[in-house]
This record gives C-alpha cells, sequence and structure tokens, in this order.
C-alpha cells in the first residue's frame, strides 16, 4: 500500500484505493473513479483489485449474488449503476509482478494456492 486507508469517508459506497495508471502515469485522482464500460448503461468499476466496501454495500453485493450468481468476472459484476463508487486518493494499485499481502507466500498458509500451476 502507498498509504494506509484508515476512515471510509462516505456511507454506502465502495471506495476505490487506485490503479496503476494513476501511480506510474500520472492519471488524475477524481470523486469518480476510473471504471470500464460495455455498452451503454453498464459501467463497472476497473479491475476490482484495490477497494475498500463498506457493510452497507457488502450487504448489497452479498443479496445481489444470492439472487442473481455469480455470471461475470468481480470487476464486471461490481456494477456503477448499482453499487456507489467513490475515490477519495490513491491508497493501493494492482501490481502484477507482486502481492500487497504481507503473509502471502508465508509457509504458515493454512491452504495450498496454486500461483506455479499452467493453464
Amino acid at each position: 500500500m502507498l498509504q494506509p486507508y484508515l476512515n471510509h469517508s462516505l456511507y454506502n459506497s465502495i471506495c476505490y484505493l487506485g490503479c496503476r495508471e494513476q501511480y506510474s502515469e500520472g492519471w488524475p485522482v477524481l470523486a469518480t473513479p476510473p471504471h470500464g464500460t460495455e455498452g451503454p448503461g453498464y459501467h463497472f468499476i476497473l479491475r476490482a483489485h484495490a477497494y475498500a466496501v463498506d457493510p452497507a454495500v457488502a450487504r448489497h453485493l452479498v443479496a445481489h449474488v444470492i439472487r442473481s450468481g455469480i455470471n461475470e468476472s468481480a470487476d464486471k459484476l461490481i456494477r456503477a449503476d448499482l453499487f456507489p463508487m467513490h475515490q477519495a486518493g490513491l491508497f493501493a494499485y494492482d501490481d502484477p509482478a507482486e502481492s500487497t499481502i504481507s503473509h502471502l507466500h508465508s509457509q504458515e498458509m493454512l491452504f495450498r494456492r496454486n500461483d506455479d500451476l499452467s493453464r
């Protein structure tokens, strides 16, 4: 993480923590975070890697999955027209080369990961 995310500033909203383009290419950090689109009226969170979800949105996400099932990847499932999103700064970003989870490669893991498997 670039800086700790200590306070969720809005109720019933997903806080987008950042993306690598904002860090490396200087994309602006705006109140409305970058998002993807797939046709008119279908906007979704861009690469759902770095975000914080408050309990009210988490409840709606679970209800949406129970009602509709998982029929899209996680980022396309989190639709901007159903789940409010905001960005309050650049806190973290997606880096395919490494993880921000400090114990990811620890010997103390409770489950085996499949990172070394080929497709």
